[in-house]
C-alpha cells in the first residue's frame, strides 16, 4: 500500500465553509469558535450563505455523490470544472457565490494555518511512507476484518482544524484535520489517521459489511436518546464502536502507536471517560463516551482475537450490541 499526502487551498475553503455550516454532528464547533474569534462574528450575508450551503450539502451528503469528493479529491486547477458536472447549474452558481462571500474570512485563517498543514504533510509522510512497522499493522487488521485486499494507493488529505478525521471520500482516501496541532500530538494524530484507514479496510470486507447491516435492526434508540438528537444512526453506533476497539484508543493503536500496555491504555480511557460522563448532555460529542466505553470493555476480547489469530465473527458483533445495552443502562442517555 502506497501513500500520497495531498492538500489544496480550494479543498480547504470547502472544508472551512462546510464546518462553519454545522450541518452534521461531526462538524467541529471548537474550530469554528477559534476561527470566529480571529475573524469576527458572522455577518447577515454569511449566515444566509451558510443556510444555502447546508441545503445543498444535505442533498449531496455522505455517499457516492458527497459534495466533498470533487472538492477534495481533485487537482486544484480542475476542481470547479468537476464540481460543475456534480451539481445543477443553479447549485453551481450558488456555491461559487458562497465561496466569494467567505473569501476574506477564509484567507485570514488560511494565511495563518497553511504552514501548519505543510508541517503535518511532512510528519505524516515520514511515518506512513518510511515506517515498515505500520505495513505489518495494516496486514494484521486486514486479516482480522476479513478484507480481501488493502488499497493499492491511500490518499491522505490534511485539512484546517485541530483534530479529527473522516473516511467519507470513497475508496482509498481519508481526511485529517491538523493545521493547528502541535508536533507533540503526532501519536494521537497518527492514531486518528489509522482509525479512518481501518474504516476503509472494513468497508472492503464483504463479511464485515454484511454483518454490520444485519446488526442494524437490533440496535434501538428512542427519539429522546442523545445519539438520536445528534443524528447518530444504529449503523454509526455499531461501526464506530468496532473500529474504535482497534484505534484511536483501542488494541492496535496501543500496540503500534502509543506502545501502551493493556493497563496503561485502559487508564487513559478511564480518564477520557471521566471528562465526559459527569457533563454528558453539555459535551460537544457525547457519543465519544460510548466508543471509549466499548474500547475499554472489549480490549481483553480483541487482544485474544489477535493473539490467537482469530478473525472478526458474528459473535464479535453480538458483543458490541450487548455492550451498547449495558452502556444505556449505566449512563444517562436521555436528552430531555
Amino acid at each position: 500500500m502506497k501513500f500520497e499526502i495531498l492538500t489544496s487551498k480550494t479543498s480547504n475553503q470547502f472544508h472551512f465553509i462546510s464546518n462553519l455550516a454545522e450541518w452534521h454532528f461531526s462538524c467541529r464547533r471548537r474550530d469554528n469558535k477559534v476561527w470566529l474569534e480571529k475573524t469576527g462574528e458572522l455577518t447577515k450575508e454569511e449566515n444566509s450563505a451558510l443556510k444555502k450551503f447546508t441545503k445543498i450539502i444535505r442533498k449531496y451528503s455522505f455517499g457516492e455523490k458527497y459534495l466533498a469528493i470533487p472538492f477534495i479529491r481533485t487537482e486544484e486547477n480542475l476542481i470547479w470544472e468537476r464540481v460543475k458536472k456534480w451539481v445543477s447549474s443553479q447549485e453551481y452558481s450558488n456555491i461559487q457565490e458562497i465561496f466569494k462571500v467567505f473569501d476574506k474570512r477564509f484567507n485570514i485563517v488560511w494565511e495563518e494555518e497553511k504552514s501548519g498543514l505543510k508541517l503535518w504533510e511532512g510528519l505524516i509522510s515520514d511515518k506512513f511512507i518510511k515506517d515498515s512497522l505500520f505495513k505489518k499493522m495494516f496486514m494484521e487488521v486486514k486479516y482480522f476484518l476479513r478484507a480481501k485486499q488493502l488499497p493499492d494507493l491511500l490518499e491522505i488529505y490534511p485539512l484546517l482544524g485541530s483534530g479529527g478525521g473522516g473516511a467519507n471520500l470513497g475508496k482509498g482516501a481519508i481526511t485529517i484535520e491538523c493545521s493547528r496541532l502541535s508536533p507533540d500530538r503526532l501519536n494521537g494524530t497518527l492514531a486518528v489517521i489509522i482509525h479512518e484507514i481501518f474504516h476503509l479496510i472494513a468497508y472492503s470486507s464483504p463479511f464485515y459489511v454484511k454483518n454490520l447491516e444485519k446488526s442494524i435492526p437490533i440496535i434501538k434508540i428512542s427519539k429522546t436518546h442523545i445519539f438520536y438528537k445528534l443524528g447518530y444512526s444504529s449503523k454509526n453506533i455499531i461501526n464506530e464502536a468496532i473500529i474504535n476497539t482497534l484505534a484511536p484508543m483501542g488494541f492496535i493503536s496501543a500496540k503500534y502507536v502509543y506502545k501502551f500496555s493493556k493497563n496503561e491504555n485502559i487508564k487513559v480511557l478511564d480518564e477520557r471517560m471521566a471528562s465526559i460522563k459527569d457533563n454528558m448532555k453539555q459535551f460537544e460529542r457525547p457519543d465519544m463516551l460510548w466508543v471509549y466505553f466499548a474500547a475499554k470493555e472489549l480490549f481483553p476480547v480483541i487482544e485474544k482475537y489477535f493473539k490467537n489469530k482469530k478473525r472478526i465473527n458474528k459473535d464479535y458483533f453480538d458483543k458490541v450490541i450487548d455492550l451498547f445495552k449495558q452502556f444505556n443502562l449505566q449512563y444517562s442517555v436521555d436528552s430531555k
